[in-house]
């Protein structure tokens, strides 16, 4: 696809190594755009000298806004207003520094407290724990607020001129043609009714096999990703991309992660047979930590190629896709 994007998540990987030479030829080479981690205490002169030396070196950057973890780390309903004052200090040492940054990514999930309070489950009963965690009285009004908040930071932020990239938790495809948004609510994870530039679904194969244990094949989490994109592409493809992963792990330090740069090239040729053309990956710190990184690099070129579905995927969104449907017309409107 000759507009394709790629673009790689950067959590955890020190400036100073960013901006290497070599790392900035791997980037160059592989027409990857890096999506900087940046918080509040980091907005100095490391990381406006690393912002220098990718752009010099051709490289397009994107940051990445992320909150302590007392605020939630992630935005997401209860941290809506919190992300919004962030993004404007990150706009103004952007202008400040006279740096040149094309993407703001919002990274929506839910509270990091809360994720953690419920680390010990898996599957299904993890995302209901999670909903029991996050409910509260007045969570329909928060999810109300969070949507006017956000699409401000959108609006804000498209003023600036730079582009939004909303990352999303794929569950969230369910809600689409809900009459409520139901597991958008639950999970205090607005993201349909905010006009986001992309929103990119973190269908992360190697962590969904891992949540839901032997029951679940890497290939079935490949077949229920390429499930859930085209249901997403069918509801809105012009803003529809796509994280996959994991090289490394995340937040929670259990995810499963991908065991060798085949599975990264498995999940890079089924989004590009779906025709998706905004792909992103996580980590870079992943990639760079392998003891043949060129290897995982090249893993990006793989051709398009339709992922399986097993029958396993397919009894598993058909389910998911049935209950939220009668739970959305058994519930009282949001």
């Amino acid at each position: 696809m000759e507009t394709e994007r790629i673009r790689v998540w950067c959590e955890d990987l020190p400036f100073s190594e960013l901006a290497r030479p070599a790392v900035i030829r791997l980037l160059n080479e592989h027409r990857l755009s890096p999506l900087i981690a940046t918080r509040s205490a980091n907005l100095d002169a490391p990381l406006a000298s690393a912002i220098g030396a990718l752009t010099r070196g051709g490289v397009t950057v994107g940051l990445w806004p992320l909150l302590s973890e007392a605020d939630g780390y992630w935005a997401n309903a209860c941290s809506a207003n919190a992300m919004a004052a962030l993004v404007e200090t990150v706009v103004r040492f952007v202008r400040d520094n006279d740096l040149t940054v094309n993407t703001i990514a919002i990274d929506i999930e839910p509270p990091l407290t809360a994720l953690r309070s419920v680390q010990r489950t898996r599957g299904i009963e993890r995302v209901r724990a999670l909903a029991r965690a996050l409910a509260t009285p007045d969570r329909a009004q928060r999810l109300r607020q969070a949507v006017a908040s956000f699409t401000r930071t959108q609006s804000y932020l498209q003023f600036h001129g730079f582009e939004t990239l909303a990352a999303g938790i794929p569950l969230v495809i369910l809600d689409h043609g809900l009459r409520i948004p139901l597991v958008q609510d639950a999970l205090a994870t607005p993201l349909l009714d905010v006009p986001w530039d992309r929103i990119s679904w973190m269908t992360y194969t190697s962590m969904a096999s891992g949540y839901f244990g032997p029951l679940v094949s890497r290939a079935d989490a490949r077949a229920l990703m390429s499930l859930l994109l085209e249901r997403a592409l069918a509801f809105d493809r012009r803003h529809t991309a796509v994280s996959i992963g994991l090289t490394s792990t995340g937040q929670m330090k259990d995810e499963e992660i991908y065991r060798s740069p085949i599975d990264l090239a498995l999940d890079v040729a089924a989004v590009r047979a779906l025709g998706v053309d905004d792909i992103s990956v996580y980590s870079l710190e992943g990639i760079l930590a392998r003891p043949e990184p060129e290897r995982w690099f090249a893993a990006l070129a793989t051709p398009e190629r339709r992922a399986p579905i097993t029958v396993t995927a397919r009894l598993m969104l058909d389910a998911a896709w049935v209950a939220t449907r009668t739970a959305s017309l058994l519930a009282p409107p949001i």
